[in-house]
């Protein structure tokens, strides 16, 4: 009888929202995102009930893929804590993967980028998340020969009036994603030229945290800050 493929996890503890997907055996997803201030209160609870969904516990769990950062300093310690304990208990891989890829890749995947691309000049996408108050992260990456997202920059933690210079000094046709379940008004930063992508990808979705990670299979699990953290604990 063949082995019965085990269940991986995608996890995100990044932003304000808890985000849990799973892929089982036979590649299904389901994920659950809740708003929480206290993710540390919710995150096993959901975990639990996904598993429930499929008869399966945490022995069942065959893999799981984290996102890294950037974000908030707590709140990306839940998720790789979580994932290095699983690690060093079970011997699972555990991918990790930034939140600015996972928006590249559910850019590169939408037909309306693809359809952009065949008509733009040195095409370029743009990520932007939402960091504190009037500060953001951004990434620039391009496509690369196999339609995967390569990126063109090191991740940058920018100031509000900073970013739109940043975006306006890059070269080629740009097309921006950003998170706008962080900020629902982020797509301001961008200049009315460039290519914004549709409502409905501009969010970290649960299943592509899987999906882009299984591609990269980066095992670093350090976390991805930016800001150093005694900022963030000031309330700067």
């Amino acid at each position: 009888m063949a082995k019965k493929k085990k269940i991986i996890l995608g996890l995100s503890t990044a932003g304000s929202r808890v985000k849990i997907a799973l892929k089982n055996g036979i590649g299904e997803f389901t994920a659950k995102s809740i708003k929480e201030p206290n993710q540390e209160k919710v995150f096993f609870k959901i975990i639990e009930k996904l598993l429930s969904f499929e008869k399966a516990e945490l022995k069942d769990i065959g893999g799981i893929c984290a996102i890294k950062g950037p974000g908030r300093f707590t709140g990306i310690r839940i998720s790789l804590t979580f994932a290095s304990m699983m690690k060093a208990l079970t011997g699972i891989k555990v991918f990790t993967v930034t939140a600015f890829e996972v928006l590249a890749f559910q850019v590169v995947e939408s037909l309306v980028f693809k359809k952009w691309a065949e008509k733009a000049k040195n095409p370029k996408i743009v990520a932007i998340l939402h960091a504190f108050k009037k500060e953001y992260f951004l990434q620039v990456f391009t496509q690369n020969m196999s339609g995967l997202p390569e990126s063109l920059s090191k991740p940058e933690w920018l100031e509000e009036g900073d970013i739109r210079k940043r975006i306006a000094d890059i070269k080629g046709d740009v097309y921006v994603i950003a998170d706008t379940e962080e900020d629902e008004d982020i797509y301001r930063l961008a200049d009315k030229k460039n290519e914004k992508a549709p409502l409905k990808i501009s969010k970290i979705m649960p299943e592509n945290i899987i999906k882009t990670a299984l591609i990269k299979k980066d095992e670093d699990i350090s976390p991805l800050y930016l800001k150093p953290a005694r900022y963030e604990l000031m309330g700067k």
